[in-house]
Formats: C-alpha cells, structure tokens, sequence
C-alpha cells in the first residue's frame, strides 16, 4: 500500500441504510397525516425513481441538478402514485432522509 493517498469506495447501502432511513420518515409522516403507505415500496420507488433523474442528467436531458434537486424530481414524479406528498413538506423529506442516513450496526466497527 505503499504510496497510496487515498482509498475510495461507495457507502450507500453498505454503510448506510438509505432503504430503512427513508421507509422510516416517510412512514412517520405518513402516520403524522393519518395517511397509510407502503413504505418500502415507496423507499424502493423513490431510489429508483433519483436513478431515472439521474441518468437523464448525465444524458444532458436535464440542467444542473444538485443531488437534493434530483430527489426533488424524483419524488415530483412519485406524486400521482403517492398522493401524501402533496401534503408534506418534500424538501424536509429529502433532508431528513438523505442527509442522514442511518448506518447499518455493523458499519462503524467493519469500517
């Protein structure tokens, strides 16, 4: 390892757990609203749905977009299918969610 500055490597869903941080908020405010839901379907739509934005940006089908921007979009096209979000504040989902995953127990010490 000599010479070697830095080591690089992708934590979503294996240091964090983006699925359960974002099917527990949404289920919250789902519960807040009186609302049911899915919410691992829903996690699940959601991820899906930032990869869709996301490949058409890289494509240069879509302007600038910040990550938040992307979950924006994202759950923009999610609301004919989840009407709860019509009634929540989606960027404080988007912050609560993706700016604080939550890691999975074993992640701290395997890392």
């Amino acid at each position: 390892m000599e010479g070697v500055k830095g080591l690089f490597f992708d934590v979503g869903g294996t240091v964090f757990d983006w699925k359960n941080t974002a099917r527990e908020n949404i289920q919250k405010l789902a519960d807040e609203k009186g609302e049911s839901i899915d919410s691992e379907a829903f996690a699940n739509v959601w991820r899906g749905e930032m990869f869709k934005v996301h490949t058409q940006f890289r494509q240069g089908n879509l302007p600038w977009l910040t990550s938040d921007d992307m979950h924006l979009q994202a759950l923009a096209n999610m609301a004919i299918d989840y009407p709860l979000l019509h009634q929540i504040d989606n960027a404080s989902l988007v912050v609560s969610t993706w700016h604080h995953l939550k890691p999975f127990p074993s992640a701290p010490k395997a890392v």
